[in-house]
């Protein structure tokens, strides 16, 4: 029985591959959610990511020697399931500058990298959900930033973790949170996405999120096709202008409308038809297909026939492959296609290219 992880709704239409929609709220999720197991990601570029959230800690109102009103003035930012100490870092570079580092506490919780011993942050390996934001917050209190990361597209309980960002926040914590946005099946990077994906949300979707966990959404930019959400604790009266305008923008491009997804269904299964009918016909006449992705193999959401497998960081083994043999490839990260074409052609300049996008090939 389909429930939407957001709203509840029971009515739901198929999608793309294993994906369905919200009759609702137009969320789309896995029908059978996965319970993932960690492990390192690359969907989306950090640093531009971590620009952003730079920019909105480096504007706070943190005045020297006073940080806030109430008694507990030490500034407090939690980072969760983020793969290193990074952006904790940076964050602590910038809040040094504007206090003493004795009234800031930076914490990562993560499953995904054993924190150092020498680290200049508090570091669990531990998963944020109704029990541990107990134990969190016995230990700190509040937090006056929590960086979500990407965890909302992961997990298959999206409330359960912002109810926890409601228990850690007070009354001007800011959360952050990069959700990959539903525009993702209308751009080539769906083939980068990694079919552990359990939701892709929409600006509805994520606001309708926020206020089942008590939560209220204040901000949001588009990266590429993920958004950066800004949420705030409490009840929202008025929505923001901005995010009143994102939803007039989304409802324009018709994201809460059938047919949208319809037409992107038959769309999708006709280029996928394509792109294996022609890599058969490279097979028969003996070409061995190479795949060069930045995923790791068994969770790429496209999964074609190959011969080899090579991940975007070890392009050299293209220097190993057969000489005698004739080879295709096909790159699927097709943004950055380009550019690693020109390190691929380095290693090795007597290959075919498949654009997967165009469906051409060529030297």
């Amino acid at each position: 029985m389909f429930t939407c992880i957001v709203c509840n709704n029971k009515k739901h239409n198929d999608f793309y591959s294993d994906h369905v929609y919200c009759d609702n709220c137009f969320h789309i999720q896995k029908k059978s959610l996965n319970i993932v197991l960690p492990f390192e990601k690359t969907s989306y570029n950090k640093e531009i990511y971590k620009g952003h959230i730079l920019d909105e800690i480096a504007s706070l109102p943190i005045r020297q020697g006073s940080i806030k009103k109430d008694q507990d003035e030490t500034y407090k930012i939690l980072n969760v399931n983020d793969t290193n100490t990074d952006i904790l870092d940076d964050i602590l570079g910038i809040l040094v500058k504007k206090t003493s580092k004795y009234k800031i506490k930076t914490v990562s919780i993560s499953t995904l990298f054993n924190p150092s011993f020498f680290s200049s942050h508090e570091s669990s390996k531990l998963t944020l959900s109704d029990y541990t934001s107990d134990m969190i917050k016995n230990d700190y209190g509040t937090f006056d930033v929590i960086i979500l990361n990407d965890i909302l597209a992961y997990t298959n309980d999206p409330l359960t973790v912002l109810k926890s960002c409601e228990k850690l926040s007070n009354e001007t914590t800011l959360v952050f949170s990069m959700n990959l946005h539903s525009r993702v099946f209308s751009s080539m990077k769906l083939f980068t996405m990694d079919k552990n994906v359990n939701s892709i949300f929409n600006t509805n979707s994520m606001k309708r999120l926020c206020y089942y966990s008590g939560m209220q959404l204040s901000n949001c930019k588009a990266i590429n096709e993920w958004n950066l959400f800004t949420l705030k604790r409490g009840v929202e009266n008025i929505p923001p202008r901005i995010i009143v305008n994102i939803l007039y923008e989304e409802m324009i491009a018709k994201i809460y409308d059938k047919s949208f997804y319809n037409t992107l269904l038959v769309n999708w299964r006709t280029h996928i038809s394509n792109i294996k009918s022609i890599i058969k016909k490279y097979t028969n006449i003996n070409y061995k297909i190479v795949a060069v992705s930045d995923l790791q193999y068994d969770v790429m959401y496209f999964n074609f026939y190959n011969d080899y497998y090579i991940n975007s960081r070890d392009l050299y083994k293209i220097n190993k492959l057969n000489k005698n043999d004739k080879y295709i490839i096909i790159i699927y990260d097709y943004i950055n296609f380009n550019d690693m074409k020109m390190k691929i052609t380095e290693c090795n300049n007597n290959l075919l290219f498949f654009d997967i996008s165009s469906l051409i090939s060529y030297n």
